[in-house]
């Protein structure tokens, strides 16, 4: 696998009166889209060399990079999706900016030869269905909806209520004062 690639040059206006120019990895420039939405313009490629990044590093750089905007999601993961599948999209985005895929794609962070490398619908399919798992083990809009209930009588609250009743807390307490 070649050490070179070519880095996007864009242009990103962050405000009115300000436009930045940055050098980023490919894999980088659809994180940028999606915090600066049209106003990333890309003017041109610059050739660098660099060995290819370990996938979960690289994710979790770019979660800390650009972060959550307005949410507790990274945008890198609102862009590749959470988990096992969005660092399996950004490998596949990073083997392809190495010019490298399918059979003979390399595990990045492992070094493992022969990893498939999956489709993005694949990719999506595992994590609506990751998505789903979730939803079926948090479901939080039922808890959201409960109302606490009265303590049971002669339930675990009431024992506990008797057991400190009876207990010489007090003098313990005065004890050790």
């Amino acid at each position: 696998m070649s050490n070179s690639i070519e880095f996007d040059v864009l242009l990103i206006r962050v405000s009115e009166l300000q436009t930045t120019r940055v050098v980023v990895a490919p894999w980088e420039t659809p994180v940028l889209r999606a915090m600066y939405g049209e106003d990333v313009e890309e003017v041109g490629k610059e050739e660098v060399t660099r060995a290819a990044p370990d996938v979960e590093d690289e994710f979790a750089r770019l979660a800390l990079k650009y972060g959550p905007k307005n949410s507790e999601t990274p945008i890198v993961a609102a862009v590749y999706g959470n988990f096992g599948p969005g660092v399996a999209k950004l490998r596949n985005t990073i083997n392809r900016a190495y010019g490298v895929s399918g059979e003979g794609a390399v595990a990045i962070e492992s070094g493992v030869d022969e990893v498939p490398e999956l489709t993005d619908e694949q990719i999506d399919a595992i994590s609506a269905a990751g998505d789903a798992a979730q939803a079926a083990v948090v479901p939080t809009e039922i808890i959201e909806s409960l109302e606490p209930q009265p303590p049971v009588e002669g339930g675990i609250a009431a024992q506990i209520e008797s057991e400190l009743e009876e207990s010489d807390i007090d003098d313990d307490l005065a004890d050790l004062a």
